[in-house]
């Protein structure tokens, strides 16, 4: 297909949490509710969708395994979009439904290598129907995706945006690198970031958290990354190597019927928002 342009190629890629809203998909049409984060990111509203397939949804491991345009939003009621289904405390709750055009199959489904817990992404289109692995998909800056790319030449085993709870917060790491004594948290900050007090005071602040839970924190600058890769890579080579050296992704077993499947152990425990409802 004709890749569109950049100003319409917003893509949102949002969960499907269970067998019902899968379902909703496949007739044409996914909710998010109006208060959701995603709805108040810049990027809002998108122009394509994408479904994060769950087990629970599927039965078997997490993908992105297709796309559709996004023909029209509207503004519905939870009773209007599931009439017939006991709605609670939940009644009256306002939804963007998001109406699909026929969908679309990516070239080969995207399946993370480490089960996702928060994988709401905006990315663009282009970067999504090109991407050969899950974390090719990511929109990042541009110095962040020049260090992906070098960090994937090197057989650097990173996630990018990762969820992390430590001190009662959520963090998202721009890459984190998973080894045997502590992980490996790497961030890239714009020249403009250091040149505030408050940034770094809450930078120290969010690294210290992170420590309680185990990881370690490089900072690099845009500029940095773009001038000087060797020295990143170098630098984060060694604290990787200090901490252990990386750990590989779990193993996703192989079902008898042929089926590849990830340990629903990953996703039993995950609370991906408090606010989605996980059955009809």
């Amino acid at each position: 297909m004709t890749v569109p342009s950049v100003d319409s190629d917003r893509t949102l890629v949002g969960i499907v949490l269970n067998k019902a809203d899968l379902q909703r998909v496949k007739e044409g049409w996914y909710r998010i509710p109006v208060d959701a984060p995603p709805t108040r990111d810049e990027r809002w509203p998108p122009k394509w969708f994408a479904a994060f397939e769950t087990v629970a949804a599927t039965g078997r491991h997490q993908a992105v395994r297709e796309f559709a345009r996004v023909k029209q939003i509207r503004v519905k009621t939870r009773e209007e979009l599931i009439p017939g289904v006991s709605h609670g405390a939940k009644a009256g709750r306002q939804y963007y439904q998001l109406v699909l055009e026929d969908p679309c199959s990516l070239p080969a489904p995207l399946i993370p290598a480490r089960p996702r817990r928060n994988p709401f992404i905006y990315t663009r289109l282009g970067k999504l129907v090109t991407a050969t692995e899950f974390n090719d998909a990511f929109d990042g800056s541009p110095p962040e995706d020049e260090l992906w790319q070098a960090l994937r030449r090197l057989g650097f085993d990173a996630e990018r945006q990762w969820w992390v709870s430590a001190d009662r917060k959520e963090f998202f790491l721009d890459f984190a690198l998973f080894c045997r004594n502590r992980s490996v948290d790497v961030e890239v900050d714009g020249r403009q970031h250091h040149a505030f007090e408050s940034h770094s005071i809450a930078d120290a602040e969010r690294d210290r958290a992170l420590a309680t839970v185990g990881w370690a924190v490089a900072r690099f600058t845009t500029e940095e990354i773009s001038r000087r890769m060797r020295y990143c890579l170098s630098r984060i080579s060694d604290l990787v190597q200090r901490s252990g050296g990386l750990v590989g992704a779990p193993v996703i077993r192989q079902s008898a019927d042929g089926l590849v499947v990830q340990p629903a152990l990953f996703e039993e425990h995950f609370v991906y928002d408090e606010e989605w409802e996980r059955a009809e």
